[in-house]
């Protein structure tokens, strides 16, 4: 009963500072939307969108305007999955965007971001505070398009990221003026694809920071970076696993206490990453994943990362925790649910009748899901 009261207590203090939308589409739905870009059409900037696991997509979505937005979750063992089609977060003027948007729980295909609108400066082209988290994706692409916009503080975590033959973070445009700052791509699962794409090799990526990532299943013979990064310092790797991928293209980028193993080419500080340093890497050596196929392959929610304990990458990292995803400041358990409660039943009284102005008592159970 008190985990109860504190899940009232909790969902009661958030609505006084923001109000809170559901979404269903199943047929009979209890949701007060649908449709989920109703949904987001109504709601003010701060409002938080629960969105229900369903059979049906919820279809495209357009966000310009700072919302979380939370689905059922990606694999969820009590119900449905929540399913979207592509995400589109971007500015519509100086005061009103997607900054301090927060996604979690979604299937997806694409995510384009974008900062600027008509007749914005760097001043005002601002894109910060964005979090995608616990949600599937075919790719994540930061557009600067051909003016410079304010890129800050993204946090890309516990995702599975399957591009195919595309890219599955890109930095795309020409804009050689905007600013990059704290972006921190952990604890996620990267299958196939580039892993990282900038498009103008004159744009600033040192800022980029890959953590105990696991990149798996390079099908296409080509580089797993491009190009990054010329001229300048390219993103910082720490505590990644890469097994079965091409991870070359990387110009002047820093590898620390990475393993690679059934890659084309094992090497990371080498003439296929030219001008790149780094220490502490595990070159050619088995991570000995708890399960998953020798050979390498596509993932799939059976598999298991975690590392045995005659596994090299045990404790290897530059914090002392594991490489891969179970290791660093956010290990996940890939396909859980996002981090709120989650109502498992209710139960209504067996026969009888209210009478108007009198209490109706209904008993709920809930989860807590980390």
């Amino acid at each position: 009963m008190k985990k109860i009261f504190l899940f009232a207590a909790i969902l009661s203090s958030y609505s006084a500072t923001a109000t809170i939308h559901n979404v269903n589409n199943n047929v009979n739905s209890p949701g007060s939307f649908t449709n989920l870009q109703t949904a987001i059409d109504n709601a003010v900037q701060g409002d938080t969108i629960y969105v229900a696991g369903s059979a049906t997509s919820y279809g495209a979505i357009t966000l310009n305007k700072s919302l979380k937005i939370f689905g059922a979750g990606i694999n969820n063992p009590n119900g449905l999955n929540t399913t979207v089609g592509t995400i589109a977060m971007g500015r519509t003027n100086v005061t009103t965007g997607a900054n301090g948007s927060k996604l979690s729980g979604l299937i997806c295909g694409s995510i384009t971001i974008t900062g600027s609108f008509s007749g914005g400066t760097i001043a005002t082209n601002l894109m910060t505070d964005i979090t995608i988290e616990r949600c599937s994706s075919t790719g994540i692409t930061i557009n600067t398009g051909s003016n410079p916009i304010d890129y800050s503080n993204f946090l890309i975590r516990n995702c599975y990221l399957a591009a195919g033959s595309g890219n599955n973070i890109y930095f795309a445009g020409s804009s050689v003026n905007s600013i990059y700052n704290n972006f921190r791509i952990e604890n996620n699962v990267i299958d196939n694809g580039i892993i990282f794409r900038v498009q103008n090799t004159s744009v600033d990526v040192n800022v980029v920071t890959f953590s105990n990532n696991v990149c798996i299943n390079k099908t296409t013979a080509s580089s797993f970076f491009f190009p990054v990064s010329y001229p300048y310092p390219g993103p910082t790797f720490n505590n990644n696993i890469f097994y079965g991928v091409w991870p070359e293209g990387c110009i002047n980028c820093t590898f620390s206490n990475n393993l690679t193993y059934f890659c084309n080419e094992d090497e990371l500080i080498d003439a296929a990453n030219p001008g790149s340093i780094g220490s502490g890497n595990i070159i050619g050596q088995n991570p000995n994943f708890v399960n998953y196929p020798a050979l390498g392959g596509p993932f799939n929610f059976s598999h298991d990362y975690n590392l045995q304990t005659s596994s090299p990458g045990k404790n290897a990292g530059t914090d002392g925790t594991d490489l891969g995803i179970y290791g660093g400041a956010s290990p996940m358990a890939i396909g859980v649910n996002p981090a709120i409660p989650q109502m498992q039943n209710v139960t209504f009284p067996l026969g009888g009748s209210v009478g108007v102005g009198t209490n109706l008592n209904v008993n709920f159970n809930s989860y807590k899901q980390d």
